[in-house]
């Protein structure tokens, strides 16, 4: 699991690296120059790395609940400087909706970092923050038996 932080951890900063290059290069060039496709592919494709690393990460609560509890602080601390960033927040609700599907009431203990953010977000104009918040509500408050 640090591992697999540790290489989103690497794409965030070549995602830094490759905003702060592109903000270098459009000083002085003429607007229709400043936007390049292959940019574009390159941020997608560090963005569906971190989420495909956050997948992983979520598949080994999944088999490993009782094993995953000991990354739960590393979880809480993630989360904490994910939200804090708003590219990022996509990336921390996912994380929220595997910590409440897979670990049930043993993620608990880190709803007060994400709880707060996931009902802002629920209003969010970005559906890439929005549609995650959602699900982290639905696993949150699963639906009771109907007439029982």
């Amino acid at each position: 699991v640090q591992q697999m932080f540790k290489f989103i951890d690497d794409s965030l900063l070549r995602t830094s690296k490759a905003e702060q290059e592109r903000k270098a290069d459009a000083a002085g060039a003429p607007p229709e120059l400043q936007q390049d496709e292959d940019e574009e592919d390159a941020e997608g494709d560090e963005e569906a790395c971190r989420r495909g690393l956050e997948d992983a990460v979520g598949s080994v609560m999944e088999v490993a609940p009782q094993e995953f509890m000991q990354c739960l602080p590393e979880c809480a601390n993630r989360l904490k400087q994910w939200l804090s960033v708003k590219q990022q927040r996509g990336l921390a609700l996912f994380l929220a909706c595997d910590l409440i599907k897979h670990l049930k009431d043993n993620s608990v203990q880190t709803w007060p970092v994400f709880m707060p953010a996931v009902f802002q977000c629920l209003g969010d104009k970005d559906a890439d923050v929005r549609i995650p918040a959602a699900y982290a509500i639905s696993f949150a408050a699963p639906p009771q038996k109907i007439g029982g």
